[in-house]
């Protein structure tokens, strides 16, 4: 029976531990990260905005002589549910997420910076609590109040380099954080937090394969993310069982992600644009749990149209399968497979500022697990930036 309980305790903190939430993402791996992702998400092959410092450093050798800088605000509204026996629980809970951008361009050689959040992406209340369903006999429902965050900030840095005229190459690092908090309050409170660090090196090829047909790469290693317990207190009953867990550590490492992207100019005013991004799951430590992971990917298409030398109109189509085969996933966030839509716009204010909006709604397949626990997801991602050339 102490064995039950200890494994219903622990289960219950890592709940609040590895509670993800992350919207365009593989299990790990977050894909948006700029307002033009918002409204044109292949990115990977675009070589004409700042954001090129994630999605294509290669191509941060195309960009004008000078310093480039773009600020991205996003705004996730979201409904998660999950039910079991009768019961729905649910969280509204609004992320607000911000990313910077920087180039700096001259002659063959380019320097690059962002910070972002790679991972994660905010935070999830559940007001009524959450269920994992039965361990034989026990309800694994909580109906305590719960608040889970989970973020991965970081930076990236490196350089860009033109070998020729059609060809560019770069390398570089990034370096991220994870940060996990979990709080219960139903009038007895439990907190838990965890945090890891890691370093891992990235690399990207540009090239202009014709005058109409772009090509690119980028390779991103796998960053080892060893989480420490931090704190884990409170007054909560539980709290005896788990309480030992302080200091413990496990592995979440950040999968390697190797994306394929091509951009097509069909006229000077039209372009369409493809990307293909793996997430290298499987071989990511994860305390074992990467065994029942696949490498997941997702597919992005755009079209991109100059309506005037001051409108840019953009859309597109991103389908993604995180390949979370887990057979009792997560339920205050599950990695569902999705599709989502993108439309907006680019609007140059003058040579040197310009603005970008965009707003992407994601349709997530329901999912139903082996405990009977049915889950459903919908969210909204709206992105606005501004871009400044000096």
């Amino acid at each position: 029976m102490q064995k039950l309980i200890s494994r219903m305790g622990a289960g219950f903190s890592m709940a609040l531990l590895l509670s993800t939430t992350a919207i365009a993402s593989m299990v790990e791996n977050q894909s948006s990260l700029s307002a033009e992702f918002s409204r044109m998400p292949a990115r990977v092959a675009a070589s004409d905005s700042t954001d090129a410092a994630i999605y294509n450093p290669a191509g941060t050798a195309w960009l004008e002589d000078g310093l480039h800088l773009s600020l991205t605000g996003q705004i996730v509204p979201k409904d998660w549910r999950h039910s079991f026996e009768g019961e729905t629980f649910g969280t509204t809970t609004p992320s607000y997420v911000p990313h910077l951008f920087g180039v700096y361009r001259k002659g063959k050689l380019g320097a690059y910076a962002a910070v972002a959040a790679f991972g994660g992406l905010g935070e999830v209340t559940y007001d009524d609590g959450f269920s994992m369903g039965r361990m034989g006999p026990f309800d694994l429902t909580f109906h305590d109040k719960t608040e889970l965050t989970y973020i991965v900030p970081g930076i990236t840095t490196g350089v860009s380099y033109q070998i020729s005229d059609t060809l560019a190459v770069s390398g570089g690092v990034r370096a991220i954080m994870g940060v996990m908090d979990g709080k219960v309050d139903g009038g007895n409170v439990l907190e838990a937090s965890a945090d890891a660090s890691g370093v891992a090196p990235i690399f990207g090829l540009s090239w202009k394969a014709t005058d109409r047909l772009d090509l690119a790469l980028r390779h991103e290693m796998r960053t080892k993310l060893e989480y420490s317990v931090d704190t884990l207190g409170g007054n909560h009953p539980l709290l005896p069982v788990v309480g030992s867990m302080v200091g413990d550590t496990f592995r979440q490492d950040f999968p390697a992600q190797t994306a394929i992207g091509a951009m097509y100019h069909i006229t000077p005013k039209w372009r369409v644009a493809m990307d293909g991004t793996v997430a290298w799951q499987k071989n990511a430590d994860r305390g074992g749990a990467e065994d029942q992971l696949g490498n997941g990917y997702y597919l992005a298409y755009a079209v991109e149209y100059d309506l005037s030398p001051k409108w840019t109109l953009s859309a597109g189509y991103i389908m993604c399968d995180p390949k979370d085969n887990q057979e009792s996933m997560l339920t205050v966030n599950p990695k569902l497979e999705y599709q989502a839509l993108a439309a907006g716009f680019k609007y140059n204010h003058s040579d040197t500022l310009s603005f970008n909006v965009g707003v992407s709604p994601y349709f997530y397949d329901d999912y139903t697990d082996e405990r009977g626990i049915k889950m459903e997801k919908e969210t909204i991602n709206i992105g606005i930036g501004v871009e400044w050339r000096m």
